[in-house]
């Protein structure tokens, strides 16, 4: 969320029991086991995060950042680049959770961003620890990005419609595909009903930050499902 800072959540349990299945439609994160939930779940033919949320159509997915990616408010706390390195590991909501989406992602070759109310080169520091290669600098979209009227840090009326516009218009598939290859994930319910309402309407309310509770909740909400998750 961009427009204020909220309280810090607590990420989920991510322990795991190791075990020798592979979740083949999942992508977990190196050097980490795969957990009996993975096998329980695949035994029985259900659908990962994955499968649920990057479906074939999907090219272009859409992070906003604070209270998203983070648990906190980085910009609203005055986060500089420099602190970052000390601080990243405790403010990303669900870190294992992101990295094995961005994984997922990457291995169906959808194009990752952020649209971000924030400053640019804190986001930058923050993602070239969180997900190493995996945003590039044009895929990281703040006010300053929509033209000399906005600096990072505004918030900005409509703004996040307008950055997931100018992403598509940066990325050639989507461009084609339209809103519809578009997924986009923000704590800010307002920001939320903006996008869908200019067309992407596969934009999801993660009130508290993007993790693996909050891909659960919503994956049982639409597809009355339970999904297994990394």
């Amino acid at each position: 969320r961009d427009r204020a800072a909220r309280g810090r959540d607590d990420p989920p349990d991510a322990s795991t029991t190791a075990t020798a299945c592979t979740p083949l439609a999942w992508v977990p994160l190196a050097g980490r086991k795969s957990s009996a939930r993975d096998c329980h779940a695949m035994s029985q033919g259900e659908p990962s995060v994955a499968d649920v949320w990057i479906t074939p159509g999907t090219s272009l997915i859409v992070f906003d950042f604070d209270q998203t990616v983070l648990n906190c408010h980085a910009f609203g706390e005055g986060v500089e680049p420099e602190e970052v390195s000390a601080r990243w590991r405790d403010d990303v909501a669900d870190l294992d959770t992101f990295r094995a989406f961005v994984a997922a992602a990457q291995q169906r070759g959808a194009t990752l961003a952020i649209a971000s109310f924030g400053r640019s080169e804190v986001i930058r520091a923050y993602m070239d620890l969180i997900a190493p290669g995996a945003f590039s600098d044009a895929d990281i979209v703040t006010p300053a990005s929509l033209g000399s009227d906005y600096e990072d840090g505004m918030s900005v009326e409509n703004g996040k419609p307008m950055m997931l516009q100018l992403l598509c218009k940066r990325n050639p598939v989507t461009n084609l595909k339209g809103a519809s290859g578009v997924l986009f994930f923000d704590d800010d319910p307002a920001n939320v009903d903006e996008c869908r309402r200019a067309g992407f309407l596969r934009s999801h309310h993660t009130p508290q930050g993007f993790t693996r509770a909050a891909l659960e909740g919503l994956s049982g909400a639409t597809t009355k499902r339970q999904c297994a998750v990394g």
